[in-house]
């Protein structure tokens, strides 16, 4: 019988050896493995960034509560979304004697102050019932702030840290008013007193200007941020509050580097710093300081958090806004208080492309104003009031309205500028001390000046186009009245799809193994 004899190339096309089958089931193996350890990262980074965002909302709720109601809420202690107080009793500190001022008659352009009589100093007044704070720190009161449960809490379910001044647990803090830092959390009216006492305070709010932390002072209970557990290097100090998020290992206290556990350990110090895979530090921190809530800039604010989708985060930056070049947002007034107040104003269009219509954009920067700003006493006082502010998308986010005699300024820096008219000006020194000088008109004038640090940070939706317009204008009476605008950011955050993209691998027949890879 004749013998047929088959190929080896024939014989290829109806086989496949071990070996190759599996060469190509390790190489879909590996693929796979890198595309969920890189699905894996990206999915930690985009929860990170989006805790981030959902503290600066929780910040925008404890801000906007305080301007309403005049004061802020406790921590809770219970989780149920209210604030923990208990009612203790203090004393109202004494009150040194205050000599008689007498009245000023009125002028042109201004009313009669009347004279007010000498004050008797007063001892301390002790048995005062004041609400006090359960704790300094806590979980966010939510439902006082009309937020949800999941509004303060991150991607793991864990809840932020509420951490607020000390002070504010101690009730003699809390009747020393407006001075103390605890005055923020006094949520009480002016109390009975007995008769011809008086309270030094005032009706809600109990802060005001005054209150620490001034320049110079920070007072003895507030927060501290530091970039290391040594605190070496002091990022912010004199804050009312911190809040934290703790992230992926959530309060736990094992195993954690010192940065993370100075966080944990319910002190006044807390660390921020960026995220690191190793050493491992995903905390994130935001806070509130005693100017924000003495120089409230109140913006409108939804309290939702950044929607995220996509595959990568879109970062754009602005140019700075400084008191420089054809950049100069603000001095260009008369040098003249009672001048009408004169306008410059710079946009910039930030452009995230078609695909980010709609979308919710992160923006932030910081301010650094100076000057002598002014603000009138009176509606028939002729001094101009200085004023900027910050437009998004035509709508107005933020307004400045400094004044160089309330003492919320945050130190002096030297400036000059060009006398309008001949005669004595006020010049001031490093320390903030004021003499007068006699200048000619055209003199060149050098002085220091006050100036006031903020940060801001909104979130603000792209118009239908993905673009962002963003105008600054400053409205001031001198040409060293300014605002510098700096570190703009504009930031779209993405996460990466729900599942990683697998490789695609046809099926090999007769193999079972290799079925449902396409």
């Amino acid at each position: 019988m004749k013998q047929t004899k088959i190929s080896p190339h024939h014989s290829a096309q109806y086989g496949f050896s071990l070996l190759e089958l599996t060469i190509v089931l390790g190489i879909v193996g590996l693929i796979a493995i890198g595309s969920l350890l890189s699905f894996s990262e990206q999915k930690v980074n985009a929860e990170w960034l989006g805790s981030k965002a959902k503290l600066n909302l929780v910040k925008t709720a404890l801000l906007d509560f305080a301007d309403e109601n005049k004061f802020l809420p406790c921590p809770d202690v219970n989780g149920l979304g209210y604030e923990s107080r208990q009612t203790e009793k203090g004393k109202i500190p004494a009150i040194p004697a205050i000599p008689a001022t007498p009245a000023i008659p009125k002028t042109d352009t201004a009313p009669t102050i009347p004279a007010v009589p000498a004050t008797p100093a007063q001892p301390a007044i002790p048995n005062i019932d004041v609400s006090v704070c359960t704790t300094a720190s806590g979980t966010v009161p939510y439902e006082m702030l009309g937020l949800s449960a999941a509004d303060v809490e991150d991607a793991w379910g864990n809840p932020f840290v509420y951490a607020i001044d000390a002070g504010a647990t101690q009730a003699d803090d809390l009747l020393d008013c407006p001075t103390d830092s605890a005055c923020f959390f006094n949520r009480d009216p002016i109390p009975d007193l007995p008769p011809s006492k008086v309270y030094p305070g005032k009706a809600l709010p109990a802060f005001d200007n005054s209150t620490l932390p001034v320049k110079g002072q920070l007072g003895a209970n507030n927060l501290m941020l530091c970039a290391a557990s040594d605190c070496a290097d002091i990022v912010a100090e004199g804050l009312v509050v911190v809040l934290l998020s703790q992230n992926e290992n959530g309060n736990s206290h094992l195993g954690l580097i010192a940065d993370e556990a100075e966080n944990a350990d319910n002190d006044a110090v807390f660390v921020e710093k960026n995220y690191s895979k190793s050493p491992f530090f995903d905390d994130s921190v935001v806070t509130i300081s005693g100017q924000e809530l003495k120089k409230p800039q109140r913006f409108e604010a939804s309290v939702t958090y950044v929607s995220v989708t996509g595959d990568s985060n879109t970062v754009l930056t602005g140019n700075d806004l400084k008191n420089m070049g054809d950049n100069t947002v603000g001095g260009i007034g008369t040098n003249v208080g009672t001048d009408a107040a004169q306008s410059d104003s710079i946009s910039q269009v930030f452009d995230f492309g078609a695909d980010a219509a709609n979308k919710e954009i992160v923006v932030s920067f910081k301010t650094h104003a100076k000057g002598s700003w002014d603000q009138p006493s009176s509606p028939r006082d002729s001094v101009t009031s200085d004023q900027a502010s910050v437009a998004i998308n035509g709508t107005e986010k933020v307004q400045y309205a400094y004044d160089y005699t309330d003492n919320s300024q945050q130190g002096y820096e030297q400036t000059s500028y060009v006398s309008p008219k001949s005669g004595w000006v006020p010049v001031m020194d490093a320390s903030g001390n004021e003499s007068w000088q006699y200048v000619s008109s055209g003199d060149t004038v050098t002085t220091y000046v006050d100036y006031w640090n903020t940060s801001e940070n909104f979130i603000v939706t792209a118009d239908e186009n993905g673009k962002v317009e963003i105008n600054f204008t400053v409205a001031t009476t001198a040409n060293y009245e300014v605002i510098d605008f700096t570190d703009i950011e504009l930031k779209l955050y993405n996460s990466p799809p729900l599942l990683p993209s697998m490789p695609s691998v046809d099926p090999i027949s007769g193999i079972s193994q290799t079925q449902g890879l396409q």
